[in-house]
């Protein structure tokens, strides 16, 4: 069923790479305006490039949800946001290697920080 979209603006965080790349895909097939917010704002131009180039509206923008400023230029950027998800927590846990127990509790304090945040601005 496509186009259960159309007309929506989604947020993806973390949508430069692996699930949130293929969130953003998804989304798109369905018709929402994509945001890649990305950290890394070379892969959120990419990202949304493969998608614009697909025939979908996407638009990527480096993002580091962790500041306010950030998520509020990101925001403004997207203009209205419909939908929101948030693949930073993943990308997180995926990537750290930390053996302290302190250490990952610190780091998913961080992650939930940032997702509420990043939901609420």
């Amino acid at each position: 069923m496509k186009g259960r979209l159309e007309g929506r603006v989604a947020i993806v965080t973390g949508g430069g790479h692996g699930i949130g790349k293929a969130y953003a895909t998804r989304l798109a097939a369905e018709g929402a305006r994509i945001v890649i917010a990305e950290i890394d704002e070379q892969a959120a131009l990419a990202v949304a490039r493969q998608l614009t180039d697909a025939g979908h509206e996407a638009l990527g923008i480096g993002t580091d949800v962790s500041d306010p400023g950030s998520v509020a230029r990101m925001a403004a950027a997207a203009g209205s946001i419909d939908l929101s998800t948030s693949m930073l927590a993943a990308a997180g846990f995926g990537r750290a290697r930390a053996r302290a127990s302190s250490t990952r509790v610190v780091r998913s304090s961080t992650c939930v920080s940032a997702s509420l945040r990043a939901m609420n601005s």
